[in-house]
């Protein structure tokens, strides 16, 4: 997005900087929300709140209306109309929604979950990969999106709706792992129980006794 013709009354700068300010902002209750939803409910809720932002108002809308009411790039902050000036104003809001959703969810969620799908044998390779791969993407993105929107301008804004297959893809194929230790993780996984249905689930007492037992042998052993 070009935030040159955005508010005359901020410049680019200050509204990155209220971008980023948002951002940090948005982790704060993330820290609650983890733990209160849960892993799969907060990256459902936020895949549906980024893909929306609010009610009234979704991607397709608002790249719309950046696209036939945004001024071009390099049109001086005193030659912008009412239309362009409201136009902006939408794009502007859309932007602090969705990095305050993503703030709140697809930003610390994926960290957790991250660190408690793997089981220990191969943990810290898999962790390392998905820590490469989000910043493969993240680079990819950054070196990508100025040529896009170059050529697009605020079209670009459809890429959030993208979001309902991030939406379609954890209902389908992430698991609840709220309030499980690694090794029932392990047994979650094992046990074949659909993603859609792991909310709640706990391991079986047989799975129980098998690892106080080998606790326990492990702490005979070692003494």
């Amino acid at each position: 997005m070009q935030f040159s013709s955005c508010n005359v009354r901020l410049s680019p700068y200050i509204i990155q900087t209220v971008l980023g300010a948002v951002s940090v902002f948005g982790t704060l209750p993330a820290l609650y929300f983890i733990e209160a939803w849960g892993r799969r409910k907060s990256l459902l809720l936020g895949a549906s709140a980024q893909a929306v932002c609010t009610n009234r108002s979704c991607t397709l809308s608002v790249a719309v209306v950046g696209h036939t009411t945004l001024a071009p790039t390099g049109i001086p902050t005193s030659a912008l109309t009412a239309r362009n000036r409201a136009g902006s104003d939408v794009a502007i809001a859309f932007a602090v929604c969705q990095v305050f959703s993503f703030g709140t969810t697809w930003g610390p969620t994926p960290w957790v979950y991250l660190e408690e799908s793997f089981p220990l044998r191969v943990r810290p390779k898999s962790i390392a990969l998905g820590s490469a791969t989000n910043w493969f993407w993240n680079f990819m993105l950054s070196f990508f999106s100025p040529r896009i929107v170059d050529r697009i301008g605020p079209m670009i804004m459809l890429v959030f709706g993208m979001l309902v297959f991030g939406y379609i893809y954890v209902y389908f194929a992430i698991p609840e792992t709220k309030g499980l230790t690694l090794e029932e993780v392990d047994e979650l996984y094992r046990s074949g129980i659909l993603p859609w249905r792991s909310v709640g689930w706990r391991p079986s007492e047989k799975y129980h006794h098998e690892v106080h037992e080998k606790g326990a042998s492990d702490s005979v052993e070692k003494s």
